[in-house]
């Protein structure tokens, strides 16, 4: 187990270093990095309801101009259906920001909260399993998530029966599933995140009821790692893109400015096709690798803190046996 999460830890911190070096138009993803924080070790935490925000003494009052933060937490949590953070039927406005879950199922988990009240940002979210999700956000309309790392979940960032939100700046990668999950959602302006080696699909959006969301200046590379794809055990098919549209009126393209996303598999010629009934296309596709370069000392830095993190790690673990 040790020796996978510290792999998973190489990954995330590797596509920290190469997005950083990334400085152009093509990648303006921030990632989180944890080398820098100092993180107050924490039980999981659950709110239920307003009151409960004070239980865990976090700043704010609940206003939109001073909301309540969730902050500088690090959360383990095992078990099946377990949260590192879940939040529920509140009213209050709130942001989970900076926080490092190391989760089994999911690792921040918002539904059914009021209108306009949510901001999920910098945080990082490691799954042990593959399985769950991590950031999780559903019945929710009007919110964002914002420059998280999300890595080895069966879906990175995943958002059902959700409206008007904003994923943005987010590296995701390793999944079992899919990167970024939109099902049953709409309204959502999905830009500028990163995802990468996940097994199906780097974004896929299901339900005819998706619609109207707007996925542009993404990049995805070597999503698609299996030959074909399953949704919910009722559409199957050979797996041709990194991304898969089921919705109405769903655009992989800003018109304005006539930027599409970069994908890895493009050939550099004509439209790009997204799988699924929808047909839809990136009119405006961008090739990957121009321009990149990758930061070694960074990648070297950043494997030294790993290794530390598992020393530590092992010592506390012998001490409890």
């Amino acid at each position: 187990m040790q020796r996978k999460i510290v792999c998973i830890f190489s990954i995330f911190l590797f596509i920290s270093a190469y997005t950083s070096a990334h400085n152009n138009t093509q990648s303006k993803c921030i990632a989180t990095d944890i080398s820098l924080k100092i993180y107050i070790e924490h039980d999981p935490i659950e709110i239920l309801n307003d009151t409960a925000f004070s239980l865990y003494s976090c700043e704010g009052d609940g206003s939109e101009e001073n909301p309540y933060v969730i902050e500088n937490y690090k959360i383990e949590s095992f078990g099946f259906l377990s949260n590192g953070i879940y939040v529920t039927g509140t009213t209050s406005h709130f942001i989970i920001r900076d926080c490092f879950t190391l989760s089994e199922y999911i690792g921040i988990n918002v539904h059914d909260v009021a209108s306009g009240t949510a901001v999920i940002q910098n945080n990082t979210c490691i799954g042990t399993t593959t399985m769950g999700g991590g950031i999780c956000v559903s019945n929710t309309y009007g919110f964002s998530i914002l420059d998280n790392v999300c890595s080895n979940f069966a879906v990175a960032i995943h958002t059902n029966q959700a409206s008007h939100m904003i994923i943005s700046g987010n590296i995701v990668s390793d999944c079992l599933y899919h990167g970024i999950g939109i099902r049953y959602s709409s309204n959502a302006e999905i830009y500028e995140n990163r995802i990468e080696n996940c097994s199906m699909f780097g974004v896929e959006i299901v339900g005819i009821t998706s619609s109207n969301n707007l996925v542009y200046q993404n990049i995805f590379i070597n999503n698609g790692l299996v030959e074909t794809y399953n949704v919910d055990n009722e559409r199957f098919g050979n797996i041709t893109s990194q991304a898969y549209d089921e919705g109405m009126n769903n655009k992989w393209y800003l018109e304005q400015t006539k930027t599409g996303n970069i994908w890895s598999d493009y050939s550099g010629k004509g439209d790009y096709a997204i799988d699924g009934p929808s047909d839809s296309v990136d009119k405006y596709p961008q090739k990957f690798g121009d321009k990149t370069s990758i930061n070694l000392i960074q990648y070297i830095v950043s494997l030294g803190f790993i290794a530390t993190l598992f020393m530590l790690k092992s010592k506390k673990l012998a001490k409890k046996k």
